[in-house]
């Protein structure tokens, strides 16, 4: 159960870590808002996943869908950061959190714990449910708080170009799920 959770929390510490990369200063205020959108999405996608697998067990449509929006979600913030940090604001990319991205990436990087639900539904996973849930959220959270500041501390943005790094990497990790997605990540050349 632990190593699920810690699989399923890496797209989420990859993005944390960036947003760290992207600020200027990061607090303890900062550090739980990144914790808690990921901890709380990544506990609340799979058990939405066993739910809806539970009532509907004909998803194949969404399970297929799924990686495609999550890495056309991260591709799309990734590049967003990328544009403000050449047409934002004088303070720069680094001043905020903004919600809406907040959700659209904790989302994009909780997929894979939704359909981690589905599976869970299909009798694939021994762990109940809701404790599998609540380790994913909890394992992700505790990851993402320390990844923020991990990423703070190696490359905090000094300019308003800070979110450059930031989203190149967030859409690293989106062009990476695609490669997954279509099956072209693990070929052996």
């Amino acid at each position: 159960m632990l190593t699920v959770a810690l699989a399923v929390s890496m797209d989420a510490l990859a993005v944390s870590v960036s947003q760290g990369i992207a600020r200027e200063r990061v607090g303890l205020r900062d550090m739980v808002t990144v914790g808690g959108w990921f901890g709380g999405f990544q506990a609340g996608m799979p058990a939405a996943g066993y739910a809806v697998m539970y009532y509907c067990r004909r998803l194949t449509p969404i399970a297929i869908a799924a990686p495609y929006i999550a890495a056309a979600l991260l591709i799309g913030v990734g590049l967003n950061m990328v544009w403000e940090s050449f047409h934002g604001e004088s303070d720069g990319y680094s001043a905020r959190f903004s919600p809406w991205e907040m959700c659209l990436v904790a989302v994009a990087t909780s997929i894979d714990a939704f359909v981690t639900g589905i599976a869970m539904a299909c009798g694939v996973d021994a762990v109940p449910g809701f404790i599998a849930c609540l380790a994913m959220g909890v394992v992700t959270f505790f990851v993402c708080f320390a990844g923020v500041k991990l990423g703070n501390l190696f490359g905090g943005a000094k300019t308003k170009r800070g979110g450059l790094f930031g989203g190149i990497a967030i859409c690293l990790v989106g062009i990476k799920m695609f490669f997954e997605a279509v099956g072209l990540w693990n070929l052996p050349f």
